[in-house]
């Protein structure tokens, strides 16, 4: 199994790249890939930075360079909107929604997105059970729904809006 692992920024990505056993880097249309193996496992790591089309766009040149890759985790910071998680806890997707995909003047609910033709995208339930099976082993885990958008969410009355939708 080959896993891909994105993250928007590099602090984000930094102790799982410093605990790999190293293979090399590849770089590509300015974008640099480490490869390494950890628990046995093949990883091919790197940051994508900020917002949702950098990070189509590097998961995009991942497949393009990795082709044998079998998934792609995007880890990282989220502002996690619920009171009962703490910092370095980890939250495994059920299924992720677009918040600030909004075209609510076409009559359609917030967050729905075009082709996909919903608000919510299901996870593969299977991966996200052993996901959360494997962060329970190393700290506070919950499953839930991912919230995301091209914004750090600061504002008092977006997150309680978000706790409530």
């Amino acid at each position: 199994m080959k896993i891909g692992i994105i993250g928007a920024m590099q602090k984000e990505i930094e102790t799982i790249k410093d605990n790999l056993d190293w293979l090399g880097v590849k770089t590509r249309k300015k974008m640099a890939f480490f490869t390494g193996n950890l628990n046995n496992v093949e990883i091919v790591i790197g940051t994508c930075y900020e917002g949702k089309v950098n990070s189509a766009i590097y998961t995009q040149e991942m497949l393009r360079n990795f082709d044998d890759i079998d998934l792609i985790l995007n880890v990282g910071v989220a502002g996690a909107i619920d009171k009962d998680l703490n910092v370095y806890d980890f939250v495994v997707s059920t299924k992720t929604v677009e918040f600030d995909s909004d075209i609510t003047a076409l009559k359609y609910d917030l967050g729905y997105v075009f082709g996909v033709n919903n608000v919510y995208v299901k996870s593969n339930e299977n991966l996200s059970n052993i996901l959360y099976e494997a962060a329970k082993s190393v700290g506070n885990a919950k499953k839930g729904v991912i919230a995301t958008s091209d914004m750090f969410v600061s504002k008092d009355e977006t997150k309680e809006m978000l706790r409530n939708k």
